[in-house]
């Protein structure tokens, strides 16, 4: 039974995690089959599947490229029963990539697809009249004002996650946010993990 409708805002990145004892730089070294992986990551992504998890229904605002990694999260969002008319696929563009390195050599995050998203697409995504809707503070501040705004126009409750805030941030605009108390929540409200 479906307790009711969330709408996520956010990215949607391909996670490319690889173990490697070194530090990667100018000597190219051979990485055994089993010291790497992908995942499906981004915060958007991993929100709306936990929400469609914990039985409620689950609609997603993104971008993906129009490559094999957005094929492939096309399918995992059909696989979690994540309402997805709202993604929006760029066309000549490639899905976000997060590379990531375990030795603590730093990561490489390639946004891509997601950069095409705009207030535009959170306009539309707002037909579904949800009951609430969650977005980060990864996304460009404007897309952020635009789905306060429209949250705001339907009463439905507006949910941001402060993730990926920069310190020059003026938030002042989102008059109509409610900010979560992560340590009561004990960090992230969902977390999705693909294995």
């Amino acid at each position: 039974m479906i307790r009711g409708n969330i709408l996520t805002i956010g990215l949607s990145t391909i996670e490319l995690r690889i173990t490697t004892p070194y530090s990667t730089g100018g000597n190219k070294k051979m990485l055994e089959a089993d010291k790497y992986k992908f995942s499906a990551g981004g915060r958007g992504a991993t929100t709306s599947i936990g929400i469609s998890r914990l039985g409620w229904g689950s609609m997603l605002c993104t971008a993906l490229g129009d490559d094999m990694f957005g094929s492939t999260y096309s399918r995992i969002f059909a696989d979690e029963r994540v309402e997805s008319r709202y993604i929006k696929v760029c066309r000549n563009a490639q899905t976000a990539i997060n590379f990531s390195f375990e030795n603590k050599s730093g990561e490489i995050y390639i946004p891509s697809s997601s950069r095409f998203l705009n207030s535009t697409d959170i306009e539309a995504s707002f037909n579904v009249m949800p009951d609430a809707v969650i977005s980060t503070l990864e996304l460009p501040l404007e897309v952020i004002s635009t789905a306060s705004r429209c949250a705001a126009g339907q009463n439905s409750k507006f949910i941001l996650d402060a993730t990926g805030a920069r310190s020059e941030a003026d938030i002042s605009a989102l008059k109509y946010a409610d900010f979560p108390n992560l340590e009561e929540m004990g960090g992230n409200a969902f977390a999705y993990n693909s294995t």
